[in-house]
């Protein structure tokens, strides 16, 4: 059924953000209530480093299926007429949600219609993000001695400039016009691996490569879409740099409308590996998208491939981390 976010997989986050995509399904969804993850303790509560936030969902449309999700001290989908997945985009389509967390994020399904349903599609969608100075003042997080010191260089009165800044509402800069601004204006290009791929499964655990990405120095790559296309029954594991299995794709989750693809964001500094596994050889239809970019300073410093204010120019080390560069 593919991978199951949890506390250990949160603290596999690295490079500043990334977005993962889960399947859970299909399954014979039993009545009662099916926990589809749990997860807490992934960073300490009195000195947030990583938030997590339940971001997207693909489910099948059921009226007897309900399904809610905890994070931190707030609950949706609790109520006697809430989160009923009749209402959710037919087609098992992507719909929006935004659940961030820094404690504990829960997800659940309740089957109340008195008997099994069988072929139910739950895909879920999570994003990890390397919080700022900005970005905790902003969600009343506790700031570290760490903190004070990224950006001590700004002078004496660094934190009251970025809590101006917050207050006004330009800072936090939102992930999606950091990467825009200072990523996206530095692509080079689709990575050799893009593309249309008939990927031959393998029946070990491991599954066979089938297309591999080396980011070059002073690049970096990012996986922007991968669609499995006719719901196969096979499972596509994509290792990043050191991290074997961190995306783990069940096919027969893929089966979204209009064969949209999903759309993770992972960001590699070495490698990326694709791979297929099923129980027989058979043939599975991939499609990828990995960019390429010229890593800057700014992401030098997210990566933290520059570890000290002195590894890149001027106060952009600093600004990257009080969250207002």
């Amino acid at each position: 059924m593919g991978s199951v976010f949890s506390q250990a997989d949160a603290q596999l986050a690295k490079y500043w953000f990334e977005r993962r995509i889960y399947t859970f399904g299909p399954v014979t969804l039993p009545t009662g209530v099916t926990p589809v993850f749990s997860a807490s303790n992934w960073t300490d509560p009195q000195r947030p480093e990583w938030q997590a936030a339940l971001t997207g969902l693909w489910v099948t449309q059921n009226a007897g299926v309900q399904i809610s999700w905890i994070y931190d001290e707030h609950q949706q989908g609790a109520s006697t007429a809430q989160g009923f997945t009749d209402a959710a985009p037919s087609g098992v389509r992507r719909f929006s949600v935004f659940a961030p967390a820094v404690r504990q994020l829960v997800l659940s399904v309740t089957n109340s219609s008195g008997s099994p349903i069988s072929n139910f599609q739950l895909n879920y969608e999570i994003t990890l993000k390397r919080l700022t100075v900005a970005e905790k003042l902003l969600w009343g997080y506790s700031l570290t001695q760490a903190d004070l010191h990224r950006i001590s260089s700004l002078g004496q009165d660094a934190l009251e400039q970025v809590k101006a800044l917050v207050e006004r509402g330009t800072s936090p800069i939102p992930i999606a016009t950091e990467i825009e601004r200072t990523l996206d204006n530095q692509t080079l290009g689709d990575a050799d691996a893009s593309g249309l791929w008939h990927a031959t499964a393998g029946t070990g655990t491991q599954g066979i490569a089938f297309a591999t990405v080396h980011v070059k120095p002073g690049e970096v790559a990012v996986i922007r879409s991968v669609a499995i296309e006719g719901a196969p029954a096979a499972v596509l594991y994509v290792d990043r740099d050191t991290d074997m299995g961190l995306l783990t794709l069940n096919g027969p989750a893929f089966v979204q409308a209009n064969d949209a693809p999903w759309q993770p964001f992972l960001m590699a500094l070495h490698s990326f590996q694709f791979r297929v596994a099923a129980q027989s050889t058979i043939t599975v239809p991939v499609r990828l998208r990995i960019t390429t970019h010229r890593l800057d300073n700014l992401w030098r410093v997210r990566t933290e491939l520059a570890k000290a204010p002195q590894d890149v120019p001027g106060d952009t080390y600093a600004k990257v981390w009080a969250g207002i560069a």
